[in-house]
């Protein structure tokens, strides 16, 4: 009985630390990605030089107050998470976590091989429909047809 007593007083306590902290880190990720698009901008830089350079920055933010806080130590944002993170109501299956690295540079990848215009004629949106489809039904044929693409494309 006082087991429980005492894990029902730490949840009641922890929780608004933890959605406090969350809502802090979704803060701060958001400021620091928009001036990294601000910057990149101004500058007329290269878009996926920025998501290159500046991912892990927002990826520390998004965290850091958990980490003012003592939820989570420095050295748990040291690369990629470490076990699958389900989203409720998601028709996706999270990646192994021994998988997030290699889709990490994957996507890092993509973005340089992937002009900013073809972004905005919708190809982007072209390549996340065909991977759901792959991902949620099961049926690859429009992925194959899309990496098959990228394989045969001059460089």
């Amino acid at each position: 009985m006082t087991k429980m007593f005492f894990a029902k007083l730490s949840i009641l306590y922890l929780r608004p630390v933890v959605e406090s902290t969350t809502g802090r880190g979704y803060y701060q990720a958001y400021q620091t990605l928009r001036t990294a698009i601000s910057d990149t901008l101004t500058a007329g830089s290269d878009a996926a030089k920025m998501y290159i350079k500046g991912h892990q920055s927002w990826h520390f933010q998004l965290f850091e107050p958990c980490i003012r806080a003592g939820i989570i130590k420095a050295s748990d944002l040291i690369g990629y998470r470490t076990h699958q993170v389900y989203i409720h109501n998601s028709m996706h299956v999270p990646l192994n976590p021994d998988a997030v690295l290699d889709a990490m540079e994957a996507l890092s990848e993509m973005m340089i091989r992937l002009p900013a215009t073809e972004c905005l004629r919708g190809t982007f949106g072209g390549i996340i429909r065909t991977l759901e489809k792959a991902s949620v039904e099961e049926e690859i044929d429009d992925f194959v047809g899309f990496v098959l693409s990228l394989i045969q494309a001059p460089r």
